[in-house]
C-alpha cells in the first residue's frame, strides 16, 4: 500500500479493471482520497480518484461519455447490445464476468469504440443477438455474427455433442431431428441405454 494511504479508503493494485479502465499506477492522495493513473480501453491516460471508479461514477477516460453525444444512440437497442459486451469482458462486477472477461474473452481495441462497432455489425435483426463463431475467441469482427435462439444454443461451450452414422450435432439437435423431448432424450443418453435403439435410423 503507498504511504500516506488511509485505512478507510477503498485500495486497488496495478492492473485492476473496472468498466474501461484499467489501474496503471498510484499518484498521489488529495483531500485523504487516492488518485491512480488509470488507462483506458480507448488508449487514454487519465489520474482519476479511486473512489470514483470504484463506485461506477466514472467507467471511462471521458469517451464513453462523449461517444454517446457524437453518435446520438444511446438509447438504441444496439448501444444496448455493445454496452453490454464490453461490461461482460471487462467489469468483475458484472453478473457473468467469469463466464467473458473472466475466462480470457476480450473486446478488439477497433470495437472499444461504439461507431465502429455498428459500422460492421449494424442493427440487430429481428429475433437475433450477438454471436460469436468460435466460443473461445473474443468479440471482433471476423468472430461475430448475428444468430437466433437456436443457433446460440448450439455454440454454448458445454455443449455434448453426438455423433453417429458420420452425423455430429449436439443433444438438441439430435432431439428435435427425433421428435423426442430433449429431457427425456438426454436422460436416456446419460443412462447409455437407448442410445442405439433412437438413432439406428440415421446412418
Amino acid at each position: 500500500m503507498p504511504r500516506g494511504i488511509y485505512k478507510r479508503e477503498p485500495t486497488i493494485k496495478k492492473g485492476d479493471k473496472y468498466n474501461k479502465l484499467t489501474a496503471i499506477k498510484f499518484v498521489e492522495i488529495r483531500k485523504r482520497y487516492q488518485y491512480w493513473l488509470f488507462k483506458c480501453n480507448c488508449g487514454n491516460e487519465k489520474i482519476i480518484s479511486v473512489s470514483k471508479v470504484k463506485s461506477e461514477h466514472t467507467k471511462s477516460c471521458g469517451c464513453l461519455k462523449g461517444g454517446i453525444v457524437k453518435h446520438g444512440m444511446s438509447k438504441s437497442l444496439i448501444h444496448s447490445v455493445w454496452r453490454s459486451m464490453n461490461a461482460r469482458c471487462s467489469n468483475p462486477n458484472q453478473k457473468g464476468y467469469k463466464n467473458w472477461g473472466g475466462r480470457g474473452i476480450t473486446v478488439c481495441e477497433e470495437w472499444m469504440k461504439f461507431e465502429n462497432f455498428y459500422r460492421d455489425m449494424g442493427d440487430v435483426p429481428k429475433n437475433k443477438s450477438l454471436d460469436r463463431i468460435k466460443n473461445n475467441l473474443g468479440y471482433c469482427k471476423s468472430n461475430c455474427k448475428w444468430s437466433n435462439s437456436e443457433e446460440q444454443a448450439n455454440n454454448r461451450r458445454n455443449n455434448v455433442f453426438l455423433t453417429y452414422g458420420g452425423k455430429k450435432q449436439t443433444i438438441a439437435e439430435w432431439a428435435r431431428e427425433l421428435e423426442i423431448d430433449y429431457k427425456t432424450f438426454w436422460g436416456r443418453i446419460k443412462k447409455q441405454k437407448y442410445e442405439k435403439k433412437y438413432l439406428k435410423n440415421l446412418g
